[in-house]
């Protein structure tokens, strides 16, 4: 009789188990649940910007980064929308963000230098690019901003250098437009390297 009893107890407490298991289930689905929702967003939230629908793309992006605060691509791409606003503090701390969740986004690197370089950190971006440069030397963005850089600084043998090995890898660096509306430069360093170029090509 003892027996029984304490077969029963055991299943009651194995059926409360699975009854608790469901409930937690239904409040609080795992997070592969939400994988089909955030492709659409973010795919939303590129169009959107490149369109010009700013606020759309604003509010894409942050209902993505609800899903997952960790979304490195997301992150990069909201860090891009605030620097088409002028808000590079805010760009800057996207952009780093991008880089803690995925170390080897070498264009949230390249792009989190290129805020602090236009914020005036000169030193902060001559380090991060010359280390990216160093891990990616066939990295173009790297070293077309370093050499308007280092023109800026003065040394203008090695922006020489710099410059040459970006060009011979991406050409685009030498148009304007492009560095603007398509790559999305900051100011600063996009008028320092047309200024390097125009006297390179006089």
């Amino acid at each position: 009789m003892n027996f029984w009893r304490r077969w029963r107890t055991v299943l009651l407490a194995v059926n409360e188990l699975f009854l608790l298991a469901l409930v937690l289930f239904l409040v609080q689905p795992p997070a592969f649940a939400a994988v089909p929702v955030i492709q659409p967003l973010f795919d939303q939230a590129l169009a959107a910007s490149e369109v010009g629908e700013l606020s759309a793309a604003l509010s894409l992006s942050d209902q993505l980064l609800e899903l997952d605060p960790e979304d490195a691509a997301a992150l990069y791409n909201l860090g891009s929308l605030r620097a088409s606003q002028g808000d590079w503090n805010a760009a800057a701390a996207l952009y780093g963000r991008a880089v803690k969740a995925r170390p080897d986004f070498a264009m949230a690197r390249s792009s989190q230098a290129l805020a602090a370089y236009q914020l005036g950190d000169l030193k902060t971006a001559e380090v991060e690019l010359r280390q990216l440069i160093r891990q990616y030397p066939m990295f173009a963005d790297a070293r077309a901003a370093l050499s308007g850089l280092l023109w800026q600084q003065g040394s203008h043998g090695e922006a020489q250098s710099h410059w040459a090995a970006a060009a011979g890898l991406d050409n685009r660096y030498r148009q304007l437009d492009w560095l603007r509306q398509i790559r999305r430069w900051p100011p600063k360093p996009t008028a320092d390297l047309i200024a390097f170029l125009a006297q390179e090509d006089q």
